[in-house]
């Protein structure tokens, strides 16, 4: 409080007695006030209760701001910023409209004011998100203050309660949300409900080698198959002879599945890598092999994810890809030595949509439909129109491609309207025709219409149409004569859901979430058991 003891006197609350009066001297109080205000603020920020005096805040004022405080005084409320002497020619009312507030020049005294606590409104706390509705547990959750009202919309801090990226668990759950103004004001605390449903269903298979993993669409994962380098990222070498809960990762959306290595691509966009890792195909910065899924070094904002024999690729949401592991024969379009153990960008390749790896080769995929291939080109399965070793990304013969599989000197592209062509080593028929054996122009495969879907291991392939019927061809490991030369349907499967194969097993996914498992033309075909359900979630950070 201020008192007033007769012309130029001033009493500040107690804290002495001031002749006020102008002086020569002349400075700029509306940037010193500016400054002490912001150590004000600052003070405010790490200390509870008053100032206690002026000198208090001289720590807290910006760097670079020299202010001489001895010209000034806090009031006991610190509610106010007291000239002591106010230097000659200066006007006061001007500082006055210039600062606002309850600030005042009345009686010959200067009263600059920290609050505009007359024309100020009360915070206001508003939660907004993305999506507002269909929010499952697998929904990445955005949260947003700034629709929060406040004085002059100027935010000084901000808290949240529970504002999570990802709701693991189904049910309602509670988000608060509460704001400061710049007048060091909280607001009330604002709470939004958020109903969190399950994600149910299956979303699809990935297969390769030896193993296979099933996708959930709440982002768990079910294990088959060879576990020979942990490959399976369970944490053991054991094999799985069921379909097996894979505890140590959550919110997987993609999985990549190589000779004896598994990428585990997250819905954060994040990769986790497991098992052999003799060539640094797991991109973790060695060659150690790992039972446990790690993250992969140095990439996030994925979006796809491939792997080949020993090497591995990824694409970022912005059309970049990046490479690592074995390097034999150029596959990785980036460096001449023999492997690489850490993500590579490639800097001549962009805008690319998607990618498939090959025995030594890849292919990608760009937006427009064209393919760009690099390394290995033995049996032609670049597309090129020719045989030879490429290093560098080079535009191809192929056109009008939707989806990508790469496999033992072979390629398979599927066209926007449903074809299937194929080019490359057909010397055991890989490509379903029964012809050259060595196909360098890509050549329209009989016999398949309508496809939206195709995979390939070792020397056999599974095409799956629109309407869910399942087409074959190939040999399994180990050989024998019994294989279809061309695609054949099976009239036994029907209404599937999405496709995997393995060097010696084709595999199948209803809707229900059953896998189907069968060898060459559709013989043999076994229901796979299911283990027990999910225990408690683990994974590397």
């Amino acid at each position: 409080m201020l008192y007033f003891l007769g012309a130029g006197l001033l009493v500040v609350a107690g804290v002495g007695i001031y002749f006020f009066n102008q002086q020569e001297e002349t400075y700029d109080i509306v940037e010193d006030f500016k400054s002490i205000k912001t150590a004000m603020r600052a003070f405010r920020n790490e200390n509870i209760g008053l100032t206690k005096g002026i000198e208090n805040l001289a720590p807290y004022l910006p760097k670079g701001h020299t202010v001489k405080l001895d010209r000034y005084l806090v009031s006991i409320d610190d509610k106010f910023l007291v000239v002591k002497k106010l230097p000659r020619g200066i006007d006061p009312n001007e500082i006055v409209k210039k600062i606002g507030g309850q600030s005042k020049y009345s009686d010959g005294f200067l009263k600059l004011s920290f609050f505009t606590l007359s024309n100020s409104v009360e915070p206001t706390a508003v939660i907004r998100i993305k999506p507002m509705a269909n929010i499952t547990t697998k929904t990445q959750i955005e949260y947003s203050h700034e629709e929060s009202i406040t004085d002059n919309n100027e935010i000084l801090k901000v808290e949240w309660e529970n504002n999570e990226e990802y709701f693991e668990e189904e049910g309602v759950h509670v988000i608060k949300l509460r704001v400061m103004d710049k007048h060091f004001r909280w607001s009330e605390w604002e709470q939004l409900e958020i109903f969190v449903s399950e994600a149910k269903g299956v979303k699809g298979l990935a297969g390769s080698s030896g193993h296979i993993m099933v996708i959930h669409n709440n982002g768990f994962v079910d294990a088959y198959g060879d576990n020979s380098f942990g490959q399976l990222g369970n944490c053991t070498n054991q094999n799985n002879v069921k379909l097996e809960p894979l505890v140590q990762l959550k919110l997987v959306e993609e999985i990549a599945i190589g000779d004896y290595h598994t990428l585990f691509m997250k819905s954060d966009g994040r990769v986790f890598a497991s098992g052999k890792n003799d060539f640094g195909q797991l991109g973790i910065g060695n060659r150690n092999n790992s039972k446990i899924p790690k993250l992969t070094w140095g990439i996030d904002n994925i979006k796809h994810v491939a792997c080949g024999n020993g090497f591995s690729a990824a694409v970022t949401t912005d059309g970049f890809v990046y490479t690592w592991g074995q390097n034999e024969y150029g596959c990785l379009g980036h460096t001449n030595s023999h492997f690489a153990d850490r993500p590579v960008k490639l800097n001549d390749i962009e805008n690319i949509q998607s990618i498939s790896l090959g025995k030594n080769y890849m292919m990608a995929l760009n937006y427009d439909g064209t393919v760009k291939g690099w390394g290995t080109n033995d049996n032609g399965e670049l597309g090129l129109g020719f045989k030879s070793k490429n290093n560098e990304p080079t535009i191809t013969l192929l056109k009008g491609i939707k989806q990508l599989a790469c496999g033992n000197g072979f390629t398979f592209a599927l066209t926007n309207n449903g074809k299937v062509l194929g080019v490359g080593n057909n010397k055991n028929h890989q490509l379903g025709y029964d012809g050259e054996k060595t196909i360098l122009f890509p050549q329209e495969i009989s016999g398949l219409k309508d496809i939206k879907k195709i995979v390939t291991s070792g020397d056999h392939t599974l095409a799956l149409d629109e309407t869910g019927n399942v087409y074959s061809w190939g040999q399994f490991s180990p050989v024998n004569d019994d294989f279809a030369i061309k695609p054949e349907k099976s009239d036994e499967l029907k209404y599937i859901k999405d496709i995997a194969v393995t060097l010696n097993k084709g595999y199948v996914l209803t809707d229900e979430g059953e896998v189907y498992e069968f060898s060459n033309r559709f013989s043999q075909m076994i229901k796979l058991e299911k283990a027990e359900a999910r225990i408690e979630q683990y994974e590397e950070e």
